[in-house]
């Protein structure tokens, strides 16, 4: 897990932006048409979107807006433009704010550890025949020593 906080860069990928954001690739995408007057990162020549700090700072202020506070997204951007550059500053550096973005990053980290604990067992259930009606006292010793749930002689 990165931790946008610690790390400075110059530039982002839209990759690195939902990570930390927490946010998916095409919601990013989408919101540069819904927030056209602050959102527009830079594309290189390739046509892939470079994210300034600034651009990831003005993310991170939109996911609070729209998920934490839950305002629309006219009313976002109606909050955008009252909001100076100093107010955009001094959000970032609110402890509150940076405890829920490392929140958010922790909890998508344990949901990517969850899913790939959730898929190798059931490989291994695959692999050993074990069926869902059968418990593990219905295996073989054999398959109980494949589990390493039964010590080897």
């Amino acid at each position: 897990m990165k931790n946008f906080f610690s790390q400075k860069k110059t530039y982002y990928s839209i990759s690195e932006v939902a990570e930390i954001s927490g946010v998916n690739t095409y919601v990013l995408r989408f919101w540069e048409n819904k927030f056209p007057k602050y959102l527009h990162p830079k594309k290189d020549r390739a046509g892939r979107r470079r994210y300034r700090q600034e651009d990831l700072e003005l993310v991170l202020i939109i996911v609070d807006l729209l998920y934490q506070r839950k305002f629309t997204i006219d009313g976002a951007n109606l909050e955008l433009d009252k909001m100076s550059h100093q107010d955009f500053t001094h959000r970032l550096k609110n402890q509150q704010f940076k405890n829920q973005v490392t929140l958010r990053q922790i909890k998508q980290s344990l949901e990517k550890i969850n899913k790939s604990i959730k898929n190798t067992v059931q490989k291994a259930e695959k692999r050993i025949g074990l069926s869902e009606e059968a418990g593990v006292d219905s295996l073989s010793v054999e398959n109980k020593q494949q589990l390493k749930l039964w010590p080897e002689r």
